[in-house]
């Protein structure tokens, strides 16, 4: 790879150290998160390519959150992105990150630069992943039908996203938890992330957050959330009746005392 095609300037830096500039590390126009992923990119080998997916799953963020640091870098001049142009049209992007800001931005390019290890990134647009979930339930005919015990855990769930998939993972886990325990751990989940100012677009979606047994994590709790006895033996009689599972002798001892079967 020839130096004008390096990811990273770094003249100035040893093997195995990343040395940066105050300015990148104090430069508090940058978000943390912004500074941090600079600086672990900076930390890079040299010949080192922006991927998107590596970057993800090795800093635990979502390629959304990944794409607005990026975004946001760009702005600031940290890291240029450049066209890949054909036909005059924008086939890709290539990203170069620098330790400080560049002046000028690099030219588009009219055609793909060559290097050993190419890699890069298509033309992405924040809703990318929500347009594509759309067209996926749009072309699907089969209208699902939800329980209302399953209505009742998704009215709190704060971000509402893949409601048929997240109906599929919820009937596998009530098999073996109790509805009002989702639904009170959910608000305590919703508690935390509001005590923490958290957006809502960063809450986890309802079928991850169950899929990652978020009921068996500890939140915040207040009163409020604690679900009542009689919530709790409702839940029983739903799936007895409604779901056919079969009861501990315990469990049905106390909804005949309650009279409720």
């Amino acid at each position: 790879m020839s130096k004008s095609e390096d990811l990273v300037n770094k003249s100035d830096l040893k093997e195995n150290f990343a040395i940066l500039p105050n300015d990148v590390i104090q430069n508090f126009d940058l978000s943390l998160d912004a500074r941090g992923l600079l600086i672990y990119i900076l930390s890079l080998p040299k010949d080192w390519v922006i991927n998107i997916n590596h970057l993800s799953k090795t800093n635990k963020i979502g390629r959304d959150k990944c794409y607005k640091l990026i975004k946001q870098l760009i702005e600031h001049k940290y890291i240029i992105r450049t066209e890949v142009r054909s036909s005059g049209r924008i086939k890709e992007y290539t990203y170069k990150a620098f330790p400080k800001p560049q002046k000028d931005s690099v030219s588009p390019l009219t055609e793909k630069p060559y290097t050993e290890k190419s890699y890069t990134e298509k033309p992405y647009t924040e809703n990318q992943h929500t347009y594509k979930e759309q067209i996926i339930q749009r072309t699907n005919n089969k209208k699902e039908t939800y329980t209302d015990a399953f209505e009742k855990f998704w009215k709190v769930c704060k971000r509402k996203q893949g409601k048929d998939r997240t109906y599929k993972k919820y009937q596998e886990i009530i098999k073996t938890v109790d509805s009002a325990i989702l639904i009170k751990k959910m608000k305590q989940y919703n508690e935390e992330k509001e005590e923490c100012k958290t957006e809502i677009q960063y809450y986890k979606n309802p079928y991850t957050w169950l899929h990652q047994k978020g009921w068996e994590d500890e939140y915040l709790i207040t009163e409020e959330t604690q679900p009542s006895d009689k919530a709790i033996m409702q839940s029983w009689l739903h799936k007895y009746k409604k779901l056919g599972y079969q009861l501990e002798e315990q469990q049905i001892q106390q909804l005949k005392k309650h009279g409720l079967l």
